[in-house]
């Protein structure tokens, strides 16, 4: 993606809590940041009032990030949890930024890797810079904080697991 360049990949309605139905992302690059953005189909960081009932308020979305561009390395999003994906387009995800919400707050806001050998999450940073307008999140990450120069090329994919809908996980195509 060069810089100033935005790309998205949309994702149809498919899940019974809106909330944890992701409906788009998008990614650019501008000023030195990463800037990544995540569009659900209902409310992107529901109050507990605001969740559907019988579902529970505990959210955790996900950019998947192909830092170099090559999905034979890094872990492929083909499947998780020995189940498959379904995606079309899977990439070799070097980097994870999540940010979890449970209850009516934040739970769970860093970037993490997964170390090769044990699939054990090793914390990269916590807390970066965010908004959320209703249905949307704007994250802006520093491109140093992730390894990334300005000139680079990177794949972006995405999904949302959450207690909200028996942990039924949500899944994006790639871009």
């Amino acid at each position: 993606m060069a810089v100033g360049q935005v790309v998205g990949v949309d994702d149809p309605l498919d899940m019974a809590d809106s909330s944890g139905d992701i409906q788009r992302i998008e990614a650019w690059v501008d000023e030195g940041n990463l800037n990544l953005t995540m569009t659900v189909y209902g409310v992107f960081a529901p109050s507990v009032e605001d969740t559907p009932a019988g579902m529970t308020n505990r959210y955790y979305y996900h950019w998947l990030l192909d830092t170099d561009n090559n999905p034979g390395t890094g872990v492929l999003n083909d499947e998780y949890e020995g189940n498959s994906t379904h995606l079309e387009t899977p990439i070799g995800v070097d980097v994870m930024i999540q940010f979890g919400w449970r209850n009516g707050a934040t739970n769970g806001v860093y970037a993490y890797t997964l170390d090769p050998s044990t699939g054990d999450e090793v914390g990269l940073f916590e807390n970066y810079a965010y908004t959320i307008d209703g249905d949307t999140i704007h994250a802006i990450i520093p491109l140093a904080d992730l390894g990334l120069t300005p000139d680079g090329t990177i794949a972006v994919s995405a999904f949302q697991e959450g207690a909200s809908n028996d942990w039924q996980v949500d899944w994006m195509e790639s871009v």
